[in-house]
């Protein structure tokens, strides 16, 4: 019979290693009425279209991110000789530019099998984020679980790739755009004075449990400060129309 663990294993490298469309190939271990539920509100997905639509978007919003894996365990049950499902934990990490770790979950999963066509399937995929907080004779959480629900906004923001780049000189405490839409009444390169208007936006548009952090997470003034002993810094708030938004700030030198 098949050997499962290694193609879950399979499963699990094409899901996460896939950088480009052109690397896509997740269908092929999928039924075409595969039920996929992830982590998020959304990922409830009834068909193979109805996913890859999702992932192929995905796939094409990572750019400089790269998903790895470790501490791979996996049980598998045998049903029938036409049915197996196998379930386990995993490790889940991703790395900006491949180097910069950015975020660290860890992860159970269910993966049902079925053959069609004369050929083994996925039928079903239920993956979760266990909660850290909740205590060890907690059958169900009585507490929300900040950290998960961080892990999980974190997961929703990295899916949204890149929008906005800006260089920062930390001597002058100028702000150069790179990629994403000048604000009305600016042109690029913003003195520190511009910058407080971009605090205004991000106040603006940014959900008011939010605003305090992220003003004092932009705030040019203290972020050398802030980068000592570091490699980089890292912020997630929610927007006002719903979606979550992770900000970065990686150091760089110039000549």
């Amino acid at each position: 019979m098949m050997d499962f663990k290694l193609l879950t294993r399979q499963l699990l490298e094409t899901y996460l290693g896939s950088d480009t469309l052109s690397d896509v190939a997740i269908q092929d271990f999928l039924d075409s009425n595969v039920s996929i539920i992830g982590t998020g509100k959304q990922e409830f997905f009834k068909s193979i279209d109805h996913f890859l639509s999702t992932f192929k978007f995905d796939v094409e919003k990572r750019k400089d991110i790269h998903f790895e894996f470790k501490d791979l365990e996996i049980e598998e049950n045998i049903v029938d000789d036409q049915c197996v499902f196998v379930y386990g934990s995993v490790q889940i990490y991703g790395l900006y530019d491949k180097e910069v770790p950015i975020m660290q979950l860890d992860s159970r999963f269910t993966v049902v099998y079925g053959v069609r066509d004369g050929k083994w399937k996925v039928l079903h995929i239920h993956h979760s984020i266990p909660d850290k907080e909740q205590l060890e004779d907690e059958e169900f959480p009585i507490t929300l679980g900040k950290q998960v629900q961080q892990a999980r906004h974190e997961v929703e923001a990295l899916s949204a790739g890149y929008s906005y780049i800006c260089l920062i000189n930390l001597e002058t405490g100028d702000v150069e755009l790179i990629k994403g839409n000048n604000i009305p009444g600016l042109n690029g390169r913003y003195t520190q004075t511009d910058h407080n208007i971009l605090l205004e936006q991000v106040n603006r548009l940014i959900t008011e449990p939010f605003r305090q952090s992220s003003v004092e997470f932009y705030d040019s003034t203290t972020i050398a400060k802030r980068l000592e002993g570091k490699n980089s810094l890292f912020h997630t708030c929610e927007r006002t129309d719903g979606t979550w938004i992770l900000s970065m700030i990686v150091p760089q030198k110039y000549d």
